[in-house]
């Protein structure tokens, strides 16, 4: 029996629409009667039927990703095999398109919505990466972007199967199209085996490469010449093919498509702050980061691989932290030290007037004459105060040295100025005046 519309692929889903045909086959559209939804179905090609191989990675996908607990992984709700031997999985209906359309549509698309994409997308490979999983495909066309009024969602599709279906069908002996290795590392392109979290990140930088320039990276009319180029690790920086492109995305190119792994980006957290952090110094925005574990880098990700949090870098739910350019943070300083003059000089100035208002009233001070620090008592007193003459020492022929004589008139209208030789006066405050800025905590 054939698919066509109204075949019920189990008791409670029945196909209603071809949504798409592919080298690796069909999506349908079906009805879920018992939920009274639309869902979408998906059926292996009969072509790769004779694989026992790829029929049970296909199986796999299904269990795979319905571990995954990411709303930015599609949610997968059934799977089996038809009677003829097609197997099928049940998943989420998405309205949208997928990136590789959206970018054919639109052409190379704006900063904040890159650093929007591979948050998202980081999300979920975030949770991959703690299941165990690698989806070692990240493409346009397995990134499906839901656009709510300029609000975007994204979601990762086809864990593991896509790339065993598609690379070896899309990549001809003679060069004529190239596929996916055009997103894979120079370790996945060695060998798809001994890879471990870099390959995604690769693909995701890959995939950030082509959104921001229109173009890929690496180039190469065959497999072999396409390795090459990739192992050379030399591409036009993006700047080069978009003139609004920033200093800090270039660097966050170079780093990432680094041909050393260990010269990349050492986790997957590091990865997309890094990118957002570039496109927020473009002045594009500020983009909302969100929490990622940090991953223990290893030889591969199996079971003895670890996968720790960072609490520092882990915000409480529905409050993700937001990354500010460095320009608004060095405001943000200035303005703070701003603040601490104008209270020094406010300070200054109401302790001027207060002097000058009581020097006014009649002081009588037989003995020795005015000094700094007689004024500056006289300051803080709240009445006039007849001070007795002290028995001469040391430090006043210092001070009698340092300041000369003044009148009581002379010293009413004249601040005298600190001598050299004192490292900081007395604090002098007003009654009502403002605190010195480092009793305000500054």
């Amino acid at each position: 029996m054939s698919l066509e519309p109204g075949r019920r692929v189990t008791a409670n889903v029945r196909l209603v629409r071809l949504l798409r045909r592919g080298g690796m086959g069909q999506v349908w559209c079906a009805e879920h009667l018992s939920l009274g939804t639309e869902v979408a179905v998906k059926f292996m090609s009969p072509h790769y039927l004779e694989s026992e191989d790829l029929v049970t990675r296909f199986t796999r996908e299904a269990t795979t990703a319905a571990q995954i607990k990411s709303p930015h992984v599609v949610q997968i709700l059934d799977h089996g095999v038809l009677p003829e031997g097609l197997p099928f999985i049940v998943m989420e209906l998405l309205a949208g398109e997928d990136l590789a359309r959206r970018l054919k549509r639109r052409g190379p698309l704006p900063f904040a919505e890159i650093a929007v994409v591979v948050l998202q997308v980081g999300k979920a490979l975030s949770k991959a990466h703690q299941a165990g999983v690698l989806h070692r495909d990240i493409k346009p066309d397995n990134i499906f972007v839901h656009d709510d009024d300029g609000e975007l969602f994204v979601k990762v599709l086809d864990f593991g199967v896509a790339k065993l279906l598609e690379s070896s069908s899309t990549m001809t002996s003679t060069g004529s199209t190239v596929g996916t290795p055009f997103y894979m590392s120079p370790e996945q392109l060695l060998s798809a085996k001994h890879v471990d979290f870099q390959c995604d990140l690769w693909s995701l930088a890959v995939v950030a490469y082509r959104a921001t320039t229109g173009q890929l990276p690496f180039h190469g009319d065959t497999l072999g010449a396409l390795a090459l180029k990739v192992h050379e690790g030399k591409f036009r920086p993006a700047s080069a093919l978009r003139s609004e492109v920033p200093p800090a995305l270039d660097a966050w190119f170079s780093r990432a498509l680094d041909r050393n792994p260990a010269a990349r980006f050492g986790s997957l957290k590091d990865f997309v702050q890094g990118l957002t952090l570039a496109v927020a110094d473009s002045n594009a925005g500020a983009t909302e980061l969100p929490s990622f574990p940090t991953y223990v880098p290893g030889a591969s990700l199996g079971a003895s691989d670890a996968l720790t949090a960072a609490p520092s870098a882990i915000s409480a739910p529905g409050a993700p932290s937001r990354i500010e350019p460095a320009s608004s943070r060095a405001m943000q300083i200035s303005a703070v030290i701003a603040s601490g003059i104008a209270l020094v000089l406010a300070s200054v100035a109401i302790t001027l007037l207060v002097t000058r208002s009581r020097a006014a009233d009649p002081v009588i001070a037989p003995g020795p004459v005015a000094t700094i620090s007689t004024l500056n008592s006289a300051s803080e007193a709240p009445s006039p105060v007849i001070w007795p003459a002290p028995p001469p020492t040391v430090a006043d022929s210092v001070e009698a040295r340092a300041v000369p004589p003044v009148s009581s008139a002379l010293a009413s209208k004249v601040a005298l100025p600190a001598s050299p030789s004192t490292a900081r006066p007395p604090a002098i405050k007003a009654p009502g005046a403002p605190a010195h800025p480092k009793d305000r905590g500054f």
